[in-house]
């Protein structure tokens, strides 16, 4: 069995290079992988119902969909810069995870998430997450204009990205900690995006081994985790 694993694309323009690229990726995978899962910010924006989604979404979308049909699992786990997908995706096959899963692979449990909630001490991110996924801003977003909406949403983008900048070495190692205590509680590996980071390290804690993967982005390294024959490996699109 072969599963892909992958994260922060940001797509927003499909002239980008980090756009055609991907799905160039997505149309090798077809016959080749068994399951796909895209571990959060696969779009740069995305927090509105179907009827609102950015035009220059439509095209990865169908990507997707056409992914799925030729017998592609696809998961798809909501990141900090995209959510509120499970209306759009409904009915295509595609699993739309709001937070973390825990996959069992070839013996193998594997635990998936985007990585902003490893970051505990960070209430003031915290609170604004629980605003933005919540039932409250859900029906506001209904009431807003589209182009209103993806300006909000560009400017939630842009902030974003200053405080990664930030605090990336730090996020880091929040996420080497958070990977050995879920090693030591059972789990194989633990697979996060988030940190723009490509990385695969491997613990023993308390005689039992694990590996963190840190998927990095399509954004400069173009990388991704494949989980083939019980191994796992850290793979850069276009690497020679």
């Amino acid at each position: 069995m072969r599963v892909v694993f992958l994260s922060d694309a940001h797509l927003r323009d499909e002239r980008d290079e980090g756009y055609r690229l991907l799905l160039r990726f997505m149309k090798e995978l077809e016959g080749t992988t068994d399951h796909l899962v895209i571990a959060g910010d696969l779009f740069d924006f995305w927090f509105c119902d179907g009827a609102k989604i950015y035009p220059e979404f439509g095209t990865i979308i169908q990507a997707l969909i056409n992914l799925r049909k030729s017998g592609v699992r696809i998961s798809l786990i909501e990141g900090n810069h995209d959510f509120f997908m499970q209306e759009a995706f409904r009915g295509t096959g595609i699993e739309i995870i709001p937070d973390e899963i825990v996959l069992e692979i070839d013996g193998a449990r594997i635990y998936i998430a985007h990585g902003d909630l490893v970051d505990r001490s960070n209430k003031r991110y915290l609170m604004l997450r629980r605003l933005l996924r919540s039932g409250f801003f859900f029906r506001l977003q209904r009431l807003l204009p589209a182009g209103l909406l993806w300006k909000i949403a560009g400017r939630c983008s842009s902030s974003s990205r200053r405080y990664m900048q930030e605090r990336s070495r730090s996020i880091v190692e929040a996420m080497k900690l958070f990977a050995r205590e879920r090693i030591a509680g059972g789990m194989d590996a633990v697979i996060l995006g988030h940190s723009h980071q490509p990385m695969i390290q491997w613990y023993t804690v308390d005689g039992k081994t694990g590996m963190l993967g840190l998927l990095g982005d399509w954004i400069e390294h173009y990388s991704y985790v494949v989980f083939e024959n019980g191994r796992f490996t850290l793979e850069f699109y276009g690497a020679k």
